[in-house]
């Protein structure tokens, strides 16, 4: 998310994002697999709560995306 636009916000609003918002102050993101671990239970199922928010919000952009798509004009040049 743009620093500004997120400064807009009060510093309360809590964001979800997805690995490459990685260390964005205020985003809540996936936790990464450690390199000699696997996850915890607890951090898996974090995962995927935080997953299922942003899968939801990318599949709203997905159709606001494709009527964009149907509204616009159609140009043969």
């Amino acid at each position: 998310m743009n620093a500004q636009v997120q400064q807009k916000f009060p510093q309360e609003q809590k964001f979800s994002g997805d690995k490459a918002y990685v260390g964005e102050p205020g985003i809540k993101t996936p936790k990464k697999k450690p390199k000699n671990r696997d996850l915890t239970e607890s951090e898996k199922l974090k995962n995927k709560e935080i997953s299922s928010k942003i899968i939801f919000v990318e599949h709203i952009i997905r159709l606001i995306k494709i009527f964009r798509v149907v509204q616009e004009r159609f140009r043969l040049k």
